[in-house]
């Protein structure tokens, strides 16, 4: 989506995004990984908004916490 407002950021501990350990909109993803208490594999999707539209998720990329 071409000059988002704003972004959506979704941390899950599965890769259906089933069990959502984190959400935001808004803010610096650092905040929001602090805040998350899980070990082992994080996953994460986002998606861009624009005058109350979104885009749809990208596809899902991980990370390892240890």
């Amino acid at each position: 989506m071409p000059k988002a407002d704003s972004y959506s950021l979704e941390l899950a501990a599965d890769p259906a995004f089933v069990e959502i350990v984190g959400r935001t909109n808004s803010g610096e993803p650092k905040s929001l990984l602090e805040q998350v208490e899980v070990q082992g594999r994080v996953y994460w999707r986002v998606k861009a908004n624009r005058s109350g539209k979104s885009s749809s998720w990208s596809e899902s990329f991980y990370f390892d916490v240890n």
